[in-house]
């Protein structure tokens, strides 16, 4: 089994997103059992299921992590959304924490998903093998400022 690295510190940040999500849009943002490899799965008013969402919190800018090409998800993540699309055929909402706001990448359709740029890349600062793998890279020319002042 794969160490976590996640904090409470870590896991406040992701519970207040939610929050903030669901106040903001009015739907509600559940958290996905931890052998999911998607985070989120997104509720509408009632028990339907209208979405799945992915977390990511970056301590740079939209500028600057577009200027590396985009924004690095686990292939083995991404992956894993497509899958849970084609099966429903509900969409997948990135939602990425800069320090210069929040941005939404949306993916509704199998053609979303084809993904051009792949690289072998991860973290190297931990020293841990399994912080890297392959990733997609997210362009963020696909992505909607949501707030005008992070939550």
């Amino acid at each position: 089994m794969r160490r976590t690295y996640e904090s409470e510190a870590d896991r406040k940040r992701q519970m207040d997103m939610a929050q903030w999500l669901t106040d903001t849009t009015g739907r509600q943002y559940e958290e996905n059992k931890r052998h999911c490899e998607l985070d989120w799965t997104i509720r509408g008013v009632h028990k339907e299921v209208v979405g799945f969402a992915e977390f990511k919190f970056r301590n740079y800018s939209s500028t600057q992590i577009q200027a590396w090409g985009g924004l690095m998800i686990s292939l083995c993540k991404f992956g894993e959304a497509r899958l849970w699309h084609a099966v429903t055929g509900l969409p997948l909402e990135v939602v990425l924490r800069a320090t210069d706001g929040v941005y939404m990448g949306t993916y509704r359709t199998g053609a979303d998903f084809l993904i051009p740029r792949v690289e072998w890349t991860g973290r190297t600062d931990r020293g841990d093998k399994d912080d890297v793998e392959a990733c997609v890279i997210l362009d963020l020319g696909r992505f909607t400022r949501i707030d005008l002042a992070k939550p």
